[in-house]
């Protein structure tokens, strides 16, 4: 449902990409999603939220199918399925705990249970600091771009964005310290 939905968002040349895509990779994602979680259905959930991420990253796959496309594929699917299993742990955890407390022992301290929402000007300041965030990174030459977009936006470590881009990673690392340099730059400048 939710991937027909997102699909819509796409023109009709870059539908035909993804069904391509999707055609081609779609039983790779299951399995690789399969062998982490080893369940059929939180694994089916895991392969459309990777062709979800696919469709929002779609400027990553312009050359539709290729082996670039198929590794930074592979590595989503795999670092998504382990996304899910880390939260599955976490609640089985939390659900474990929750059953062996005691509540009757439990002191509630008010101050600890008050939870604050930021204000307007806050929010307003966050999304404004998103925004000039994005323009800086736009503006960075293309490699050093792709390289901070896979690394820190995708979550891939330096040997995935190396595999990725097709460079080794030393050349990976220095894209980023380069990247993070200018974009430092430029924030400064603009505080000014």
């Amino acid at each position: 449902m939710m991937l027909a939905l997102m699909m819509s968002t796409l023109s009709l040349e870059e539908e035909g990409r993804f069904q391509e895509i999707y055609e081609q990779y779609n039983v790779l994602v299951y399995y690789i999603a399969y062998d982490i979680l080893k369940d059929k259905e939180l694994a089916e959930e895991t392969a459309q939220e990777v062709f979800v991420k696919v469709i929002c990253n779609f400027k990553l796959f312009a050359g539709g199918v290729c082996d670039y496309s198929k590794n930074l594929i592979a590595v989503m699917a795999k670092n998504m399925s382990v996304d899910v299993l880390r939260k599955q742990k976490a609640q089985d955890r939390l659900e474990k705990y929750l059953v062996e407390t005691d509540y009757e022992d439990v002191q509630r301290d008010e101050e600890v249970l008050v939870c604050k929402s930021p204000s307007a000007e806050e929010r307003y300041l966050e999304r404004a600091a998103i925004e000039q965030l994005a323009v800086a990174v736009h503006n960075l030459s293309e490699k050093e771009r792709r390289a901070i977009e896979l690394h820190y936006y995708n979550h891939l470590k330096i040997k995935e964005t190396a595999t990725v881009m097709d460079v080794s990673e030393s050349a990976v690392k220095k894209l980023l310290q380069r990247g993070l340099a200018h974009l430092r730059d430029t924030l400064e400048k603009e505080e000014l």
